[in-house]
């Protein structure tokens, strides 16, 4: 209720708020670059402002509102907040060098390296920052060796879909436009997407039991 009487809020779609995604971990992406980091963080940290001030929502935090269902909150200081990072304390190992990705020569075992070291600036599942005040979008810069380094681009798979959050990471671009999106869910979009299936509901719709247990044990 403090939330409320505080904190704008945004409703969520039913599937949002479901347990397929939910339970989905974050949309994050990590590009790498050659140069300083040095050079690039204050015009990242610059932008990732300016794209906050201009969406307001991606401050939001997740957490349940009057019904018990899962929203969205954005605080009323969300353009003051930052959601960008410049973070000495990782490392990515020069054992996955720039060269290794461009050659395509990424071992699943270095992409499992690659993945536990960016862990700290992965936004969290919804139902692990449930009522936590964890952000759901950042960007974090993170030194690498050899005169490489890497933005990390991480959004709540409840905050954005792959579609919202392509729009936002291409505002990050030198040039590229900041605009403002509208948060606003469209409520009656699912309905006409069954109609548009002629009303046969897709598994991810209908989400049985089957489908869960099959899920949440790829997950686990």
């Amino acid at each position: 209720m403090t939330l409320l009487s505080t904190h704008t809020k945004i409703a969520l779609l039913e599937s949002e708020r479901g347990a397929v995604v939910t339970m989905s971990p974050a949309t994050s992406t990590v590009t790498f670059f050659r140069g300083s980091p040095r050079r690039v963080a204050n015009r990242l940290r610059t932008r990732v402002a300016a794209i906050v001030r201009a969406n307001p929502w991606l401050a939001a935090r997740l957490d349940d509102d009057e019904n018990g269902e899962l929203a969205l909150f954005v605080p009323p200081d969300a353009r003051e907040r930052t959601l960008f990072a410049e973070r000495h304390d990782i490392a990515i190992s020069h054992e996955t060098p720039y060269a290794a990705l461009v050659d395509l020569a990424f071992t699943p075992r270095d992409y499992a390296s690659l993945v536990e070291a960016l862990a700290p600036v992965m936004c969290g599942t919804s139902v692990e920052v449930r009522g936590t005040a964890k952000p759901l979008f950042q960007v974090s810069l993170v030194s690498c060796a050899s005169d490489t380094y890497a933005v990390v681009v991480s959004a709540n798979h409840s905050l954005l879909d792959g579609h919202g959050y392509y729009r936002v990471y291409n505002m990050l671009s030198e040039g590229a436009s900041v605009e403002s999106l509208d948060p606003a869910r469209k409520f009656d979009l699912p309905a006409k997407m069954v109609a548009a299936m002629h009303n046969e509901r897709s598994l991810l719709q209908q989400a049985s039991p089957g489908f869960l247990f099959r899920f949440i044990t790829a997950q686990v």
